[in-house]
């Protein structure tokens, strides 16, 4: 799966837990994760108490242990009816100006991310995939 096809149809799936859970793990996973030099910070742009959460995904500098501010793409959490949760990255079409300017182009370092949101999320038997995803 290329990082522009993942980007350019963006990608949503229901999650078998529910939303305080997957902020829990989002809170707690996420800044494992690296890329190259970079490990990867949320910051919430916008969210209903437990309803819906937008976060930006920005980059952290490893070495200097500083984050970047302009992000490298960003992720919706919204809590579905049925208990279940719903994690969706929108289609690049979608991000618009209100998401700001995001700094990675070729999506490699954003593609990182999400890939390894998807393992943990396939991990906690949260999501099944068909197979392993590609290494970022």
């Amino acid at each position: 799966m290329s990082a522009s096809f993942l980007l350019d149809q963006g990608v949503e799936m229901e999650l078998d837990a529910e939303l305080r859970e997957v902020l829990a793990v989002l809170d707690r996973e996420v800044p494992t994760f690296s890329c190259d030099s970079y490990g990867f910070q949320l910051n919430v742009t916008k969210g209903v108490a437990g309803s819906q959460w937008r976060f930006l995904v920005n980059l952290v500098d490893r070495e200097g242990r500083r984050a970047i501010d302009t992000p490298v793409g960003f992720a919706v959490v919204t809590r579905r009816q049925d208990g279940t949760t719903s994690f969706q990255v929108p289609p690049r079409s979608e991000w618009g100006s209100t998401q700001g300017e995001i700094i990675d182009a070729d999506g490699r370092l954003f593609t990182a991310f999400i890939f390894q949101i998807l393992e943990v999320f396939q991990r906690l038997g949260w999501i099944d995939l068909p197979g392993p995803l590609p290494e970022g």
